[in-house]
């Protein structure tokens, strides 16, 4: 998946509509095997996609906790916590996109 998003022709996964996507699988909006199909991802692909999906949830329930753990509410700590990460998870696939970053770069940021 990595891969495609840094490609220019028409195997592109777009970085917006697939961040957006994302999100909503994680909110359960939408099914995986529906971002899936969307995106065409391969079997390699779409293990690649749960793992990033598990490390920005891990993300977001670490950053959570530690509001949460100042004394945050909980919607208050987990919607901050989601900018947090969104800021994250934005900037790293921006650079894959531009070709500024490398996997082992992006994986890092994620956490893996």
């Amino acid at each position: 998946m990595f891969t495609r998003l840094r490609a220019s022709d028409e195997n592109k996964v777009p970085v917006w509509p697939i961040m957006m996507d994302m999100t909503m699988v994680l909110d359960g909006e939408m099914q995986f095997s529906a971002l899936a199909t969307k995106y065409n991802l391969s079997q390699d692909e779409q293990l690649e996609a749960q793992e990033y999906l598990g490390a920005i949830g891990a993300m977001v329930q670490e950053e959570a906790a530690v509001r949460i753990g100042l004394g945050w509410p909980q919607v208050s700590a987990t919607r901050d916590a989601r900018v947090s990460v969104d800021a994250v998870l934005r900037y790293a696939l921006l650079r894959a996109e531009q070709g500024t970053i490398t996997l082992q770069q992006f994986r890092e940021q994620l956490g893996l």
